[in-house]
């Protein structure tokens, strides 16, 4: 069968990695914001139940031009609604319910596509003599249309929800970010279960609870299995059988705030990982009393942003101390891994502390852009 992710945009990659390391799949076709692969039933109920990168993930039914008007695309949703992939999800009786999510500029909206796929949907059941009916509540097959900029993409949600969400995300501060962005910021930083990693500005604790699912084999859903029927259950309790918490705990949250490592505490412990991390509380100009010389192997991290009301003289002092302890807790090999809103400051800072820029990549959150920088030592500044 054909699927494909829903994901923010410039996380294709991250996406297609995931793909390969939790199923095997070795090939994917990327688009904005989609990423399309072929898959069993088996592999795919594994991929939802554990992927930590994709939004949603929808069986693929057809892909046209959403450039060409609502006329067009009737057209396109008539011939689609009378294949027999189609045919073999619509029975008598069933509840059925179209969403439609957009991205870009189109001129119609997501309601119209609705009604409009719904109305095919529905005539053609009539045209087999198959009773079907809508309903938003408690719908049996929920088709799903998902328009990205020129594309249109056209299945059956048999997640039945965003995967993007975390229930473990209880306690939240200030700036936290989203579970599928701390996922990707991981693997953009080519974190690997075993090594040691460190957030030293970890806010409510997201990067290292996204890290401890990551190398702990847990799904962000451990705690709520709810998808659709069509998953089997019982491979659930096969995937969790095989969850790994480590005694080592190699996974390091850090916050100058005690309302943050309270909070990153409660959520790990939501998250039913709170025993592969260490959160504590510690300012930036005080890593080096809590951590051995070279002991951390990837620094990743949401500093502090600059902003319209950012004192930059203080911003300046903490993304100088952040390189300046980056020196000592860094292994040699180590790198700093960053989701930056803006990046001047921070490269500057980096280049006075001899460090340099190695990757760089564009990542969106929704409609808010962000930057990841990765960084390595550069010259002969390292402290003895």
């Amino acid at each position: 069968m054909k699927a494909f992710c829903i994901v923010e945009k410039g996380m294709e990659k991250v996406c297609e990695l995931e793909l390969k390391d939790i199923i095997g799949i070795k090939s994917a076709k990327k688009e904005p914001g989609v990423v399309i692969f072929n898959c069993t039933i088996k592999q795919l109920t594994k991929f939802i139940y554990l992927t930590q990168s994709a939004n949603r993930v929808i069986l693929l039914l057809d892909t046209f031009a959403a450039s060409k008007g609502i006329t067009a695309m009737k057209k396109k949703f008539i011939t689609a609604s009378g294949r027999a992939e189609i045919k073999k999800h619509l029975k008598s009786n069933q509840k059925i319910r179209v969403d439609c999510e957009r991205v870009g500029g189109h001129d119609f909206n997501a309601m119209d596509i609705e009604a409009l796929c719904g109305e095919c949907i529905i005539n053609e059941a009539k045209k087999n003599k198959i009773s079907i009916s809508a309903s938003m509540k408690t719908p049996d097959t929920v088709f799903y249309v998902y328009l990205v900029d020129k594309n249109a993409y056209f299945g059956i949600d048999i997640t039945t929800k965003n995967l993007s969400k975390r229930t473990y995300k209880v306690f939240n501060t200030s700036g936290t970010i989203k579970g599928t962005l701390a996922y990707a910021l991981l693997r953009l930083g080519e974190y690997e279960p075993k090594l040691n990693i460190l957030d030293p500005f970890c806010g409510s604790g997201t990067i290292p609870i996204e890290a401890a699912l990551l190398s702990t084999n847990t799904s962000p859903n451990y705690f709520s299995k709810q998808f659709s029927k069509q998953l089997n259950s019982k491979e659930f309790e096969r995937i969790d059988s095989k969850r790994t918490i480590s005694k080592l705990k190699l996974i390091y949250g850090m916050d100058r705030e005690l309302r943050n490592m309270k909070a990153a505490q409660k959520n790990a412990k939501i998250a039913g990982i709170d025993n592969a991390v260490q959160i504590s509380k510690c300012d930036i100009e005080w890593l080096d009393t809590k951590l051995k010389k070279g002991v951390v192997d990837r620094i990743i991290t949401n500093p502090p942003p600059e902003s319209k009301n950012t004192d930059m003289k203080e911003l300046e002092k903490t993304y100088m101390e952040l390189f300046y302890q980056a020196d000592y807790v860094l292994s040699k090999n180590g790198t700093i891994t960053t989701l930056c809103l803006k990046t001047d400051l921070l490269e500057k800072c980096a280049k006075k502390r001899g460090y340099k820029i190695i990757n760089r990549q564009d990542i969106y959150s929704g409609k808010q852009k962000y930057v990841v920088l990765t960084i390595c030592r550069g010259g002969t500044n390292e402290r003895m």
